[in-house]
């Protein structure tokens, strides 16, 4: 699987993940900021993103802040080359896919969460 490479300095996103519903399901009204910085392949030109927004979200909603780092399948990320057997493969056993497959600690966000990165889905 061949994966494109994108290069990012720096990515702050919010990452959506449902928890048990602790309280009732009232609105909250939530301002959260948006920001990264983008560098193109060529690394000639970049581009600082800076958004305020407000939301109402359901308080089943947790809102959570990362830094991003692009990985490849190849070795410069993974020590591994086309060939090995664990080549594409992640830490659960599967297969890595494009704009599917993310890296993250199991502790902070568990095998199976869903995570929302605005401009990518």
């Amino acid at each position: 699987m061949r994966l494109t490479i994108i290069s990012l300095v720096m990515c702050t996103i919010f990452a959506i993940s449902l928890i048990e519903d602790q309280r009732s399901n009232s609105q909250e009204e939530v301002r959260f900021i948006d920001s990264y910085e983008y560098k193109s392949k060529n690394n000639k030109s970049s581009e600082l993103i800076d958004e305020s927004i407000k939301e109402n979200i359901n308080s089943t909603e947790q809102y959570i802040l990362f830094t991003l780092t692009a990985y490849t399948n190849g070795p410069e990320s993974t020590g591994k080359n086309p060939g090995d057997p664990d080549y594409g493969v992640t830490v659960s056993g599967k297969q890595t896919k494009e704009n599917w497959t993310i890296a993250a600690d199991p502790k902070v966000l568990p095998f199976g969460t869903k995570v929302y990165i605005d401009g990518v889905g």
